[in-house]
């Protein structure tokens, strides 16, 4: 099996100057812009390094220099959530707006509805209206950005008596498409990228970690210092 460190795309990548000049001088020009857009938002710029992060990712987006998803791992108050809210407000600007769900309220409908049905709603059913000669044609679609929450709070899902980590097999299904269509999917977790792995498995920890850059966010609960 393929060691998870050879798949674990960090942060240093997103500010990778081993491509094309131009496009690193289009992404840091772009990356002034989107931190001001950020700041403007909300985003508690106390912590440059992760303003330069999220801002830096959102840029790439921007340019569509943005081939895999962010992981974006860190204590509790860091702004995780609302640096992912950034890329959901992109994805608006290209009138497909991302998909949302936290681990726990996706486990919810695993147990209620069961997993084919919660997998699906968050991969073949999460479409938006594509640009198709020269408009907006609801007849042409193109799968969207999913964002998941809080990955690792959730507790089992329950279906009909059958326990199961939920996450896995929606995890998987994005997965293949990330892989046939190159459709992102972006997470935020408490856990450790070594959490994820004894919590979901190498072979799903891999898949994370081969599909997002994988980033950790410092300082300190900002909700506890209000």
């Amino acid at each position: 099996m393929k060691d998870i460190t050879k798949t674990l795309h960090k942060m240093k990548d997103l500010h990778s100057t081993d491509e094309d000049p131009d496009l690193n001088a289009r992404i840091d020009e772009k990356e002034i812009k989107v931190a001001a857009v950020a700041k403007r938002l909300g985003f508690d710029d106390r912590n440059p390094k992760n303003l330069s992060i999220i801002c830096r990712y959102v840029a790439r987006m921007a340019l569509n220099a943005a081939k895999r998803g962010l992981f974006v791992t860190g204590d509790t108050g860091t702004g995780k959530t609302f640096a992912l809210m950034l890329i959901a407000e992109r994805c608006k600007i290209k009138r497909r707006d991302a998909g949302y769900v936290t681990a726990q309220e996706f486990s919810n409908l695993v147990s209620k509805e069961g997993s084919y049905n919660a997998v699906k709603k968050f991969t073949t059913d999460l479409k938006a209206e594509a640009w198709h000669q020269g408009r907006w044609d609801t007849h042409s679609y193109e799968f969207v950005d999913l964002i998941i929450d809080d990955v690792g709070a959730e507790n089992e899902a329950i279906h009909f008596g059958r326990h199961s980590e939920s996450l896995v097999e929606l995890i998987a299904a994005r997965y293949d498409l990330w892989r046939e269509r190159g459709v992102r999917t972006h997470f935020t977790s408490n856990l450790t990228t070594d959490q994820i792995e004894e919590r979901y498995g190498k072979r799903i920890a891999s898949r994370i970690f081969e599909m997002c850059w994988v980033t950790k966010f410092e300082g300190n609960d900002r909700r506890k210092e209000r």
